[in-house]
């Protein structure tokens, strides 16, 4: 049931210029699981917002054990995980990078740069997306988010 109105809504939201869905597959299920009662759902959706004519869709894989090996095949753009939190590791995905969430809420600076110059050694500046590894959570030192802003555009 839930499938075919996810379909719908992401159809909705490409007719409205949206370049795309961020797609998260929560750790509810083990590989075995997921493949029998939630893949074929998934993929539907992957299909139908590809169709409706997106072009960039990220896929987040939510938790402490994703399923990197199997959604790291899917139809999307962009893989999106707890980087720094869960494996696999970022050399395991070079198109990929990741702040961890933790440090943004707690405005660990130091720490965060870190993540940033990390990111950027292991991809050569090429192919990634710099973005929290999940949900930022409240609260968030909005200057830190601009300090965070202005170390990347100096790289």
């Amino acid at each position: 049931m839930i499938a075919p109105v996810t379909c719908e809504f992401v159809r909705a939201a490409i007719a409205c210029g949206y370049a795309g869905i961020f797609f998260a597959t929560p750790q509810a299920f083990d590989e075995a699981t997921y493949r029998r009662y939630a893949e074929a759902h998934d993929h539907r959706v992957l299909h139908a917002v590809r169709y409706a004519g997106a072009w960039f869709n990220v896929r987040h894989m939510h938790g402490d054990d994703v399923l990197y090996d199997v959604l790291k095949s899917h139809a999307v753009d962009a893989l999106n995980w707890h980087i720094g939190e869960t494996p696999p590791a970022m050399s395991n995905y070079r198109a990929s990078g990741g702040l961890q969430r933790a440090r943004i809420t707690n405005a660990n600076l130091d720490a965060i740069f870190h993540d940033v110059d990390h990111t950027f050694a292991q991809t050569q500046k090429r192919g990634i997306i710099i973005a929290p590894a999940c949900v930022i959570r409240y609260v968030v030192d909005e200057r830190a988010l601009l300090k965070i802003i202005n170390k990347i555009k100096c790289l």
